[in-house]
């Protein structure tokens, strides 16, 4: 067994999910195609958990699809924040009483996107497509 292997068998017994064929009902009942045997070739090895997967999964357990993406190894850790971001996620949350709604409502989400995607966001002066002066990390 894989430790994402692992860390799915307790979360589904701290969730009382007795047995992957309840896990596959439960999100195939919530729109998700996983299948046993998916889950097979996960827990012999013959496959790793992707996006779809790990979707599916999240939504069987009734999880947050951040929590089995981080367990799958799809995404870092909190933790992986960089100086920068902790600075720019600081300086944003001390800022929100003076804003506008509309602004503020636009940091929250630059400030759930740094903590999401740790690799994926440098700030506001990266160099990616924006719309309308959004990042498109944040719309």
């Amino acid at each position: 067994m894989s430790d994402f292997t692992d860390w799915l068998d307790n979360e589904m017994e701290s969730r009382g999910i007795p047995d992957r064929a309840t896990l596959v009902r439960n999100a195939n009942a919530k729109k998700h195609n996983l299948s046993e045997a998916v889950l097979s070739n996960i827990y012999a090895g013959r496959r790793n958990a992707g996006k779809n997967v790990c979707l599916a999964i999240a939504a069987g357990l009734g999880a947050k699809d951040e929590d089995v993406f981080r367990a799958a190894g799809l995404i870092g850790g909190k933790s992986e924040l960089s100086d920068f971001q902790k600075r720019v996620i600081d300086l944003i949350n001390n800022n929100l009483n003076n804003m506008t709604e509309e602004r503020r409502q636009t940091c929250w989400r630059t400030s759930d996107a740094i903590r999401a995607n740790p690799d994926t966001c440098t700030g506001c002066r990266a160099n990616r497509p924006r719309t309308k002066g959004v990042c498109r990390y944040i719309r």
